[in-house]
């Protein structure tokens, strides 16, 4: 493990397991200079709606949470919901699970929560069933 990883893995053991990971998967690669790879791939996906889209978000975060806080040891992580700006996660630890919700900033790092804009700037449109 390299010193900076490590430094940034036992400065958040002190941490409750949601926070911890709701801290690493609310950053976007690349948004921590000193540290570029930190941070949750599944901002970089232009969409999380079809049941694929989900799968893979999960094993994205799966794979963030594995590398970032190890001693975690997130069993399974479900994304089971996705709407504007936030993705609902459970995650499975020994014995126990644990509800998220998780900022999402989409692939072009802008919160849709807050702009209300897909990423060409067109307005964002909600259909209710």
């Amino acid at each position: 493990m390299k010193k900076r990883q490590r430094d940034i893995t036992m400065a958040m053991t002190s941490l409750p397991v949601e926070e911890r990971a709701r801290f690493i998967l609310e950053i976007v690669p690349g948004e921590r200079p000193l540290l570029p790879e930190f941070g949750w791939r599944g901002h970089l996906m232009p969409r999380i709606e079809s049941p694929v889209e989900r799968a893979v978000a999960a094993v994205l975060a799966e794979n963030a949470l594995a590398r970032w806080a190890p001693d975690l040891d997130i069993e399974h992580v479900e994304v089971s919901r996705a709407g504007p700006g936030e993705i609902r996660m459970a995650l499975r630890v020994p014995g126990r699970a644990y509800e998220l919700v998780v900022r999402w900033r989409g692939h072009d790092g802008a919160s849709r929560e807050h702009t209300g804009r897909d990423r060409h700037g067109a307005q964002s449109q909600t259909t209710q069933a």
